[in-house]
């Protein structure tokens, strides 16, 4: 099947970004054989969609367009799960958290790219800002489509379960996989934009390795800055809580919430044991209310 070129610039940005299994030509696209397509293969045409942006990156073909429009659909994806994880709680945290979550990864980009950008310069990347954010534009769009992959899981349990520690640590693991992926990408499309065969490109792949840990950090803490997301149902609507704890501290509680294995804070005597107690004749009551069953004499 043979269709015209949508430009000279190269295939589209769905293709670049999420159709990886097709094989682009100037004057055709076709389907590939799965097993045929290596992610690592240095060539530049024909190539699998991801080389293909890649190539375009470095070329600085249509930046700008890249850029917007990666981050627009990052942005709407974004925008679409966050409406539905805040939908378990009110209308008015879903419109909060449709607004917060794209705003958290754009924060977190302005944030970390520049650090990338001027430590990569000092070990001899002639990259420039654009091109980063484009880069880190495109691991975002995948991150996204991926999240919007697990919404109807969401919206599944939305329906079926009211346990909130459940439905906050399964989001946590679901951001969890749909970030594993994005930074993925964006590894594999950064290292093959900065292998220039210079002694110097090794210490930029080390430099990567930091620098996600980096970006993963900033993002968690971001996210617990800006909370809440999803809402806990016996608290009202806030748009911004209060600065306190960090993020890996409230997860850790609310997995140990969800398993049973939290620790409370103070003990509670049971009911079974205070009944024990009584059968064995053994007064469970405080001094002050033995002190009130006690006939005080009547005074005249």
């Amino acid at each position: 099947m043979t269709v015209p070129s949508p430009s000279r610039a190269g295939p589209s940005l769905v293709s670049q970004v999420g159709r990886l299994a097709f094989r682009h030509h100037p004057n055709s696209v076709q389907f590939q054989n799965p097993t045929e397509v290596s992610l690592d293969e240095d060539v530049d045409f024909p190539a699998p969609g991801r080389d293909v942006l890649v190539k375009e990156i470095a070329d600085r073909v249509d930046l700008k367009r890249k850029f917007s429009d990666l981050n627009a659909l990052a942005a709407a994806s974004f925008a679409v799960y966050g409406a539905i994880i805040g939908s378990q709680h009110s209308l008015k945290q879903a419109l909060s958290s449709s607004v917060k979550l794209p705003l958290l990864f754009l924060l977190t980009a302005v944030v970390c790219i520049p650090t990338l950008f001027i430590l990569s310069s000092f070990l001899g990347s002639r990259r420039t800002l654009l091109q980063y954010f484009a880069l880190l534009s495109a691991g975002s769009a995948v991150m996204c489509v991926a999240l919007v992959g697990f919404a109807p899981i969401t919206l599944f349990f939305i329906v079926t379960t009211h346990n909130y520690q459940f439905f906050k640590v399964l989001n946590v693991v679901f951001f969890a996989v749909s970030g594993l992926l994005g930074v993925l990408f964006f590894k594999r499309m950064y290292i093959r934009l900065s292998d220039d065969g210079t002694p110097a490109m090794k210490s930029r792949h080390l430099l990567l390795q930091f620098w996600l840990l980096l970006f993963a950090f900033v993002g968690t803490q971001l996210a617990w800055t800006l909370r809440p997301f999803f809402g806990a149902p016996h608290l009202p609507i806030e748009i911004v809580r209060e600065v306190g704890g960090n993020f890996y501290t409230d997860v850790f509680e609310a997995g140990g919430e969800l398993f049973g294995q939290r620790k409370k804070r103070q003990k509670r005597p049971r009911a079974s044991d205070a009944g024990q107690g009584q059968s064995a004749g053994v007064d469970n009551s405080a001094p002050a209310d033995r002190g009130k069953d006690q006939k005080t004499p009547s005074t005249p």
